[in-house]
This record gives structure tokens, sequence and C-alpha cells, in this order.
């Protein structure tokens, strides 16, 4: 990400006409709307982010997510076809891999 100046060129803005100046108005306007916009993005995807990572901590902190893990384990080494009805391992299958 390139470094943004934040102090403006004086001496351009102190001699620039007008039309120099709503056009350097303008450009600065577009930025700053741009950089909103990104901002708006991160910020959807940390929440995303954060609440599928919060999703699987309220499955690790599960009591009976260690009974459920068990059962499975019985039912795969029973060789018996045995299946359980459980959500899949791929919660957010619908995602696609970046």
């Amino acid at each position: 990400m390139p470094k943004l100046r934040t102090e403006p060129n004086w001496e351009f803005l102190l001699t620039a006409s007008q039309a120099s100046l709503r056009s350097y108005e303008f450009s600065r306007l577009t930025l700053a709307a741009n950089l909103r916009k990104e901002i708006v993005t991160l910020l959807d995807q940390v929440i995303d982010e954060t609440s599928a990572a919060l999703v699987a901590r309220a499955l690790l902190n599960q009591p009976a997510r260690g009974v459920l893990d068990q059962d499975r384990e019985a039912a795969r080494g029973s060789g018996m076809g045995v299946t359980l009805d459980v959500v899949s391992d791929n919660v957010f299958s619908d995602r696609r891999a970046g």
C-alpha cells in the first residue's frame, strides 16, 4: 500500500487558479471516498472471519462435542455401516478458496 501524503503542497495551493483548486479538491474527495470503501470492505471481512472463528470456539466449548466425536469414531470403527446425522465439518462450503 503506498504511503499517503497528509501535508498538502502549500506553494501549489497558494498559487493555483480556481479551476486547479477545484480539481485538487475533487481529487482529494475522490481519494477519501475510495479509502472509505476499502475500509468498509476490510471491516466486513474482519467481521465475517471473526464470526466464523467464534462459531468454531462455541463448538469447541460445547461439553457434548466430545461425546459426539467419540460416537462418530465408534461408529466408524464398528464396521457396521452406522452413520450419524451430524453437521458437515465444512460449515462454510459455499465460500470459494481465495
